[in-house]
């Protein structure tokens, strides 16, 4: 059986619940995960050997972050659970321990950080980019386009959410035979579109889940609402669900929130359980989610999973042609895209669910749920994960 070392900086954060969902959908494979920091293992531990988590990996070289980050990574550092401690040579003595066939990092930077530990040896190497690692990584600490060399001639596979990503990998100079594409998938559930019924309060009712942050686009959203409600008023809801990500661009979401003529119609709520997503989604009729480029590089680089699991759901979505949204969302079939940044293009697009016939839209759920189902069950992105593997050892 094909044995896998994956190489994480944090497994895993409450955001990317994908990354274990994809893991372990790998059948015929043995996982073993090695990481600096560990969080939330009782989550994400099924399917998968978790190595040295009283210690954690050699110290990675990490980014310098912008003002955005800061939050996140000095809190996060200094309550983490796991201490840097081991040296560099520790990757080399898990690979001969364990007998690993290959080693998978996750994120590019991951790569660069963890160079020094895996550059001599002698295993196929994996690199999955996922887009903070070609894209912010790179605004906040420009010497990682060039660290990015020594990746590139080194991995046997780079792995892409789509074209988006794949495109911006051969802008930095990586071989197109190296890159493949490999979406992040959703688990497929028979009960998700079961419970639906459009504008069951006489209301559209959209929802946002995400952190709030600045690709993530909630100031459009309010403002596209903002719009709407003028136009359209007590016809529309909205549901913001996220933490604050970027705490400056937050305290500007919420300052519109807290706006006299939108407070009424939104509700605002800081997180969910990965487990409650499809039943809060069952409340809602439209999933709107405006992805933009960040002043500050930032980008989804692939597309949000959440838009493939609001799809899975029987949700329409609005979004943006941005990085690979284009790829997930299918314009007229599962929902609308806008142009990136234009708030009146989201305002024509929320207008056609306002006056769309009730047997449109259950075309248009029945439609993006299937679209889902046939294109990134994540059994199958499991399945083509295995196959790149498989080709690698070949």
């Amino acid at each position: 059986m094909t044995k896998v070392l994956h190489l994480f900086n944090e497994y895993l954060p409450k955001t990317e619940t994908w990354a274990h969902q994809l893991i372990s959908h790998c059948t015929g494979t043995d996982h073993y995960i090695a990481a600096q920091y560990y969080n939330h293992l009782e989550a994400f531990s099924e399917s998968v050997t978790i190595l040295n988590k009283a210690m954690g990996l050699a110290k990675m070289k990490r980014a310098k972050q912008s003002q955005y980050d800061f939050p996140r990574n000095v809190l996060g550092n200094l309550f983490s659970l796991q201490p840097l401690v081991l040296s560099e040579k520790s990757t080399a003595e898990l690979v001969e321990k364990h007998e690993i066939d290959i080693i998978h990092c996750h994120f590019g930077t991951t790569a660069i950080e963890q160079w020094e530990a895996i550059k001599d040896i002698d295993l196929p190497l994996v690199v999955s980019f996922y887009g903070w690692d070609y894209a912010k990584a790179l605004h906040v600490n420009p010497a990682y386009k060039s660290a990015y060399q020594d990746i590139f001639h080194k991995a046997a596979l780079l792995l892409t959410e789509g074209n988006a990503g794949a495109t911006r990998l051969m802008e930095l100079s990586a071989n197109p035979a190296q890159i493949k594409s490999l979406p992040l998938g959703v688990k497929i559930d028979a009960s998700m579109t079961s419970t639906r019924r459009f504008k069951a309060d006489g209301k559209l009712r959209l929802i946002q889940i995400a952190s709030i942050a600045e690709k993530k686009g909630q100031l459009l959203t309010l403002r596209a609402f903002h719009k709407i409600l003028r136009k359209y008023p007590n016809q529309v809801t909205l549901t913001l669900v996220g933490d604050d990500r970027d705490i400056y661009y937050a305290e500007d979401v919420k300052d519109l929130m807290g706006h006299d003529e939108l407070k009424e119609g939104i509700q605002h709520i800081e997180w969910v359980e990965s487990q409650q997503l499809s039943g809060l989604m069952q409340d809602h009729d439209v999933f709107i989610h405006p992805s933009q480029h960040a002043a500050d590089g930032d980008c989804e680089g692939g597309a949000p999973v959440i838009l493939l699991q609001a799809q899975a759901n029987g949700l329409p979505v609005i979004s943006t042609k941005h990085c690979d949204i284009p790829e997930q969302v299918k314009h007229g079939l599962s929902g609308y895209l806008a142009p990136e940044g234009d708030v009146d293009a989201l305002v024509d697009i929320i207008e056609l669910f306002i006056d769309m016939p009730e047997e449109d839209y259950a075309r248009m759920s029945t439609q993006a749920a299937e679209w889902v189902k046939a294109n990134f069950d994540v059994e199958m992105m499991g399945e083509q994960l295995v196959g790149y593997y498989a080709a690698l050892l070949d």
